[in-house]
């Protein structure tokens, strides 16, 4: 996302929430989209990442990125390794440049999560407490 459309629906975020709260333009606007419980934009797109992953993960989502997108402990090659005990992600390398592409933010996304997120199984879990880690 570019960084002009950034600051315009961040401008959007702050706008609704002084619209709920009818507050004027140069109240603070932190303490109001906290009491919303709402993301950030950027935490928005991590949230929506981080769940279709999670989805992907336990066979609720479309196969398109399987082949693409593989936990480390599921390849041979890597089992050795101390990130197979983890639930890290790879993204195979594809003749096909775009479906690489798609897969890899979906990865590092994955992958920054604490362990302590990406171990949960439960789909409605892991949204309950990643929208928790992202707000604090």
């Amino acid at each position: 996302m570019h960084v002009t459309q950034l600051h315009a629906h961040h401008h959007q975020l702050n706008v609704a929430a002084r619209l709920v709260f009818l507050c004027s333009r140069y109240d603070h606007i932190t303490p109001l989209i906290q009491e919303l419980h709402w993301l950030r934009i950027e935490q928005q797109i991590m949230f929506k990442l981080s769940v279709h992953v999670i989805r992907h993960l336990n066979g609720l989502a479309t196969s398109y990125l399987s082949r693409d997108l593989q936990r480390v402990s599921d390849l041979a090659a890597r089992q050795r390794l101390r990130s197979s005990s983890t639930s890290m992600l790879v993204v195979q390398p594809t003749c096909l440049p775009a479906v690489s592409d798609r897969a890899f933010p979906l990865a590092w996304t994955w992958n920054s999560l604490p362990a302590s997120l990406t171990s949960l199984s439960s789909l409605a879990s892991f949204r309950c407490q990643l929208k928790t880690k992202l707000f604090t």
